[in-house]
């Protein structure tokens, strides 16, 4: 007997000290058959705030990728699907930023993401958002930033979503086992709440993960998180 795959879900986001909330998340759970043929996705995307259509294009990317990824054909593997979807994204977005005289008006984007198919995780990224994975206790990240530090004080993206004609994907893939969780975050909640204070409130929350992710966000504006945090 092969046993069904089983996944809960919670999320939250705010706007925080800022005027608009330029991150975006969603989570796809199938009722029908699509849930064994396809998966299920989680998407967590962070615009960069010196775009003025950061909100826009985040909100584009993960509401895209999620229904253009369950739109590809079914003999098609993850992987395949994963980059065909991303590659279209990538240049209509950049395309949007192009047609406008100032770069700065793009649509520039992270975009971090699940996909649990049977037994396997697959983790898409792009970007300085964060995964995270929590199995008996241990906290593993699961992804890099894509980051350049100019100074101890600056940084910019190395890689996004809009940014470049070419995009380059971070893909890897894992065997899920029962009883695992995976944290996405963007990074005005990871740069201000270490992994210990994720890991205690993770443990002390886990049956509500609605409630969990809020006390997440929470802990990070607790901390001085002056962004906007999922």
């Amino acid at each position: 007997m092969v046993s069904k795959l089983k996944v809960t879900a919670g999320k939250f986001s705010d706007k925080g000290s800022k005027q608009t909330n330029q991150d975006c998340c969603g989570i796809e759970i199938p009722s029908d058959n699509s849930c064994e043929t396809k998966g299920i996705v989680i998407a967590v995307a962070d615009g960069i705030s010196s775009s003025e259509h950061s909100k826009e294009a985040s909100g584009a990317c993960v509401t895209g990728f999620i229904a253009d990824y369950f739109s590809t054909p079914e003999t098609w593997s993850v992987k395949k699907s994963v980059q065909q979807v991303l590659a279209a994204l990538n240049s209509w977005l950049y395309n949007q930023g192009s047609n406008e005289q100032n770069r700065h008006k793009g649509h520039i984007t992270t975009l971090s993401a699940l996909i649990f198919k049977s037994i396997t995780c697959h983790v898409i990224h792009i970007g300085d958002s964060r995964i995270y994975q929590l199995r008996e206790g241990y906290l593993k990240q699961l992804t890099v930033d894509h980051k350049t530090w100019v100074s101890k004080e600056k940084n910019y993206l190395s890689r996004a979503m809009g940014a470049d004609t070419h995009l380059k994907i971070d893909y890897s893939k894992h065997t899920i086992e029962s009883g695992d969780l995976y944290i996405l975050t963007t990074d005005g909640v990871h740069e201000y709440v270490d992994e210990e204070e994720l890991l205690k409130i993770i443990q002390e929350n886990k049956n509500n993960l609605d409630k969990t992710a809020e006390i997440i966000v929470r802990k990070a504006q607790t901390n001085g998180s002056p962004d906007n945090v999922t």
